[in-house]
């Protein structure tokens, strides 16, 4: 399995490919919150959910075994960081006091 490369690396081609897509995803999503109309909305809500899709995709080919570009660990990364935001959300209001107004 490969190993984390060292922090301030250069990004290998997956992960610049990925944040490409994400990126594409976030401008087009912000176009679709700006839109008056309802047709172009549509158009562009279909756009972002195909950027999704292709993103989740390549995670998917990252993790699947048998695929010819299983790198396991970084199919894992996105997963483990969502569940450590997660948890220190968590743990925040577990310790901040809810205020009423």
């Amino acid at each position: 399995m490969a190993e984390v490369p060292p922090s301030g690396s250069t990004p290998g081609y997956l992960p610049r490919v990925i944040k490409r897509l994400v990126g594409r995803r976030r401008a087009v999503k912000d176009l679709a919150k700006k839109e008056k109309d309802a047709a172009k909305r549509a158009e562009l809500d279909i756009r972002q959910k195909a950027l999704k899709l292709v993103a989740n995709s390549m995670y998917g080919c990252l993790g699947f075994v048998n695929s010819r570009f299983c790198q396991q660990l970084t199919a894992h990364m996105p997963v483990h960081q969502a569940v450590l935001e997660l948890l220190c959300s968590l743990s925040a209001r577990m310790f901040v006091p809810l205020v009423r107004l």
